[in-house]
């Protein structure tokens, strides 16, 4: 049995009592987490730089750049709350509603459960419609 491979600790856990097996979870998901840390570190680098960005841009008037960042944002981390809600306050500025939109819908369908993105939705809405 290779440390680390579910298939094989799954198929000896009859061995094992049930704190063993919590262990040997427990382990296991520590081990899924330290093989995806590069990832996560890579993706937080990457939020504090464009949020950094979008924030010099707003502070320069440049809003179809910072806007660009916050897209690019949302592409990778679509219920990115800090994204959504600054782009609440770009969308009308910007005349890009209609993207806003299209950013909340993925952002819905990949995280239904998220009540903060649905709180933002529900202000994108009432902002939106009681404008047209």
């Amino acid at each position: 049995m290779q440390i680390g491979d579910p298939y094989a600790t799954l198929k000896h856990m009859h061995r094992y009592s049930a704190c063993n097996l919590l262990i040997i979870l427990s382990l296991l998901a520590v081990t899924a987490l330290a093989a995806n840390k590069p990832e996560v570190d890579e993706l937080m680098k990457m939020q504090d730089f464009h949020l950094q960005q979008a924030q010099e841009k707003l502070a320069n008037k440049q809003l179809a750049q910072a806007w660009g960042d916050f897209a690019y944002l949302l592409c990778q981390i679509p219920n990115h709350h800090a994204a959504l809600t600054q782009m609440l306050v770009l969308a009308p500025q910007l005349d890009k509603q209609e993207e806003l939109a299209t950013f909340f819908d993925k952002a819905l369908k990949a995280y239904p459960q998220d009540e903060a993105l649905h709180a933002l939705y529900a202000e994108f809405v009432r902002n939106y419609f009681s404008k047209k």
